[in-house]
């Protein structure tokens, strides 16, 4: 099993957590109540927990998808050479780094606050040097999210302490 198969059985576990306990249990819905992860898709319609979901079910497909596709691929390489040593990139601590300070920032300065700079310096991270398309994107991205999900949808996203427009 090589480092793509353990991270897909990783991913599918998480997916599988955040769909049975985690998105029952955080995200109230009106006229809903638990039933042991049993029924979650019921009265989904349009409601808060519809679209962590959708999020969910992708991240479960991926995590399947790069589960079957290291086990279908030819095992050549890994015959030839050597078992490849682990290292952490500095890169990786970046990211998480980014993340658990964006999840902090996102309830204190709200969404379009918080959104924008992570996203701009997670573009940064994966290789885009542009910094045109790296401010168009991140700066357009969450406004049009936000404009589609909280003024459109009526979805409530997290304001902060600072006014949004």
């Amino acid at each position: 099993m090589t480092q793509d198969s353990r991270i897909g059985i990783v991913i599918i576990g998480v997916a599988l957590l955040l769909y049975f306990c985690l998105i029952p249990l955080g995200i109230e819905q009106p006229g809903a109540e638990w039933k042991g992860g049993i029924g979650v898709l019921k009265n989904v319609a349009l409601s808060a927990r519809l679209f962590p979901i959708i999020l969910t079910i992708a991240i479960g497909v991926f995590g399947v998808s790069l589960t079957l596709g290291d086990l279908f691929k030819k095992r050549k390489m890994l015959r030839e050479t050597s078992e490849p040593r682990m290292k952490i990139e500095y890169r990786t601590l970046i990211i998480i780094g980014v993340l658990v300070g964006y999840y902090l920032l996102l309830s204190r300065i709200g969404y379009l606050y918080a959104t924008i700079p992570m996203l701009g310096i997670l573009m940064y991270c994966f290789g885009m040097r542009s910094w045109i398309k790296i401010i168009l994107v991140a700066v357009t991205l969450p406004l049009l999210l936000y404009l589609v999900l909280g003024k459109i949808m009526l979805m409530p996203l997290p304001t902060g302490i600072l006014p949004m427009f």
